[in-house]
């Protein structure tokens, strides 16, 4: 019953949305119950969610990788064993920093330029013009010259760039970690939002949990009433 209720609320805290579902981790034998579906084919256990993340590192820095090739920094020599992206959680923040932070930079002075110049006229096509993530969006090659771009379309698509580095950054610590055991008390501690569990597993794994200086700012109960006090 406790395992089942647990499920029900873990999955309909999944299907909401409000936080991403490499931050929920199921703790216990209850997991194996749990109909939630992941977007990766791993599970919400804590070796399942290493897996995930390992999985999603390596689909970012392959995005990575094509950015870098769209821009010319590099090209496909450079790629590891079979085609395998070059770039590491590491590397790929240098990048960001030498590379792609200065071109949004750069556009970011030269689109307020072109607003002032269009005098309230639509900039979008010196807007696009001056966009210079345009081959890793369009295709490395063939993109429409003719196309528009407004202001904030263009930063949109930045704040998705953006986006892939930032995700990559939480993920440095699992590169760097190497053992699972190692991988797995990192995600507990630090990375998880949600950690559910049963009071009979949190009491067998009380002592891991203590040893690792287990925190949380809070605490939801189902049916706290039923609980023996030395629960």
């Amino acid at each position: 019953h406790s395992n089942a209720a647990l499920n029900d609320i873990f999955t309909k805290v999944m299907t909401r949305g409000d936080v991403d579902e490499r931050y929920m981790l199921r703790l216990g034998s209850g997991e194996r119950n749990l109909t939630t579906t992941s977007t990766s084919d791993h599970d919400f256990t804590k070796t399942g969610r290493v897996a995930h993340i390992l999985s999603r590192r390596g689909d970012l820095l392959e995005k990575v990788q094509r950015l870098s090739e769209s821009l010319g920094v590099s090209g496909k020599p450079e790629r590891g064993v079979n085609g395998a992206p070059s770039y590491t959680c590491e590397t790929s923040e240098y990048f960001y920093f030498h590379h792609v932070k200065k071109r949004v930079d750069v556009f970011e002075e030269a689109a307020v330029a072109a607003a002032k110049k269009k005098e309230g006229d639509d900039p979008s096509a010196d807007i696009f013009d001056i966009f210079p993530f345009k081959k890793y969006f369009s295709g490395f090659d063939n993109y429409d010259t003719s196309a528009s771009l407004s202001l904030d379309e263009a930063r949109g698509k930045i704040d998705e760039i953006k986006s892939i580095f930032e995700e990559l950054a939480e993920y440095r610590p699992i590169e760097l970690l190497r053992s699972q055991r190692q991988r797995t008390d990192y995600l507990l501690t630090k990375q998880a939002r949600i950690v559910a569990m049963t009071c009979t597993h949190a009491a067998i794994a009380r002592s891991h949990l203590v040893k690792l200086g287990f925190h949380y700012d809070n605490i939801l109960m189902e049916e706290a009433g039923q609980m023996l006090d030395v629960e």
